[in-house]
């Protein structure tokens, strides 16, 4: 997988994508090779991940997957392996929850989650026994 490809060509589009007014939402973009921030204004996260998937598509064909991961260590050490991506998305807080639905309407499917990984997963455990 070119990862340094997918890389530049995410971070154009989501320049492109990027509007002169609107909220701003920090991400982070991480590869084998380099870690950056980038801010994009005035796009939802809905819109964030379907230009991701795109590019993605468009840059790696079957090559290329997208999985969703509710940890930012393990999102960060698997964007740091040869051949990987991560697009880290600002977390949503547990406070403006509501109102960022009313605002921004629904999130897409396998982005919402609040709480972190483990907690889930202990939660998950306790429910089977």
């Amino acid at each position: 997988m070119d990862a340094l490809k997918a890389s530049s060509a995410l971070k154009k589009a989501l320049t492109g994508l990027s509007r002169e007014e609107g909220e701003e939402r920090e991400l982070f973009l991480v590869s084998e090779d380099c870690s950056e921030r980038l801010t994009v204004r005035g796009c939802t996260i809905g819109e964030i991940i379907s230009l991701a998937d795109e590019v993605i598509a468009s840059e790696l064909g079957e090559k290329g997957t997208v999985d969703y991961i509710h940890n930012d260590e393990t999102a960060l050490s698997f964007g740091h392996m040869p051949g990987n991506l991560t697009l880290m998305l600002p977390a949503v807080s547990k406070d403006s929850f509501f109102d960022t639905i009313a605002k921004y309407g629904p999130f897409p499917k396998k982005t919402f989650s609040i709480g972190r990984a483990e907690e889930k997963r202990y939660y998950m455990e306790c429910r089977k026994i």
